[in-house]
């Protein structure tokens, strides 16, 4: 298992650093903000991660450009690794549930979100995450709780 926190980290950081620029030519709800941050996580993060024939699971939602692919580069392969995530501290608030909890049992990273009166958005200042299980349960948590690590998918 390797520990990727400080490139997932950098990606906010990256998101944060152009988003004005972003919707200046993206239309917030169009499904090209989907396709433009799948790109740049596959150029950004997993060119940095990941050796030749490896692939991590797909940012969010994915791209959009394909009915059946939800990658922008190599669209018809699939993810190899996945990113999960590990509590840095004995306790951390999901601020989905609005619950305090001590574990994280099998959570990935999802994407990165701000949270504003109770909901999410994918606007900056990108400081919580949606992570998700394998029951497609939701958590969103501070990008300053937990850490992240690959690790290659199961068959």
């Amino acid at each position: 298992m390797k520990n990727i926190t400080a490139e997932v980290l950098h990606f906010s950081s990256f998101l944060n650093s152009c988003w004005s620029s972003v919707l200046f030519y993206i239309n917030k709800s169009d499904a090209d903000l989907s396709n433009w941050l799948q790109a740049n996580w596959e150029l950004v993060v997993e060119r940095k991660i990941c050796s030749n024939g490896e692939f991590i699971d797909i940012y969010g939602d994915g791209a959009d450009l394909e009915n059946e692919f939800s990658r922008v580069t190599f669209p018809s392969f699939n993810s190899t690794h996945k990113i999960i995530v590990k509590m840095k501290n004995s306790e951390c608030y999901d601020f989905f549930s609005k619950t305090y909890f001590t574990k994280l049992n099998n959570y990935s990273f999802h994407e990165f979100i701000s949270i504003s009166d109770g909901l999410s958005d994918k606007k900056p200042p990108f400081d919580y995450v949606e992570i998700t299980n394998d029951n497609s349960e939701i958590m969103w948590v501070s990008k300053k709780e937990i850490e992240y690590f690959m690790e290659p998918n199961i068959a």
